[in-house]
């Protein structure tokens, strides 16, 4: 074989390995709880319309729902910002499963995704994310815990955004 055919399946080969939507043989899976995201490609990139699958996101678990929208954001691109608005929806319903997710959060991508909800929700007026002291402790902790500096600042400024819902 050829030396640059050789190259072009080597590339090939990494790329399918490293993809979180590969083949059962892929040998990199992304999990998020007991989901993997290549599982969840059905209910992500379906056959029903955007607006359906939006429709659907209530009627999962909350479990799914968390799976779904991780996956979403941080293993499809373009990433599915769309469904940060479909859970905020749900305000009060998910505030306190998301607030054990942000505890255990230890990345810098989980924290950014997690923060997008809470600043959906204030901004939905679905739940007072800025009066909850506890909420508002952990968000600050969490974001001055985060080491990407662009990804620190983006989720710097979703917190300031939430802060200003309280204002108006």
């Amino acid at each position: 074989m050829s030396t640059m055919k050789t190259q072009i399946l080597v590339i090939v080969l990494l790329l399918e390995m490293i993809s979180p939507w590969g083949s059962a043989k892929c040998a990199v899976r992304r999990q998020v709880g007991t989901f993997s995201c290549s599982d969840l490609t059905d209910v992500i990139y379906g056959e029903k319309s955007l607006q359906y699958r939006g429709n659907d996101f209530s009627n999962y678990d909350i479990d799914k729902q968390y799976a779904i929208y991780i996956c979403g954001n941080q293993f499809v691109h373009p990433p599915m910002l769309y469904l940060a608005e479909l859970f905020a929806k749900e305000g009060n319903k998910v505030v306190g499963y998301l607030k054990l997710k942000l505890l255990d959060a230890n990345d810098d991508l989980t924290i950014r995704d997690l923060v997008l909800v809470f600043n959906e929700m204030s901004r939905l007026k679905s739940y007072d994310v800025a009066n909850d002291d506890e909420l508002m402790h952990l968000v600050s902790q969490k974001v001055e815990g985060m080491k990407d500096p662009g990804w620190k600042q983006t989720t710097q400024e979703m917190v300031a955004e939430i802060k200003k819902q309280t204002a108006k």
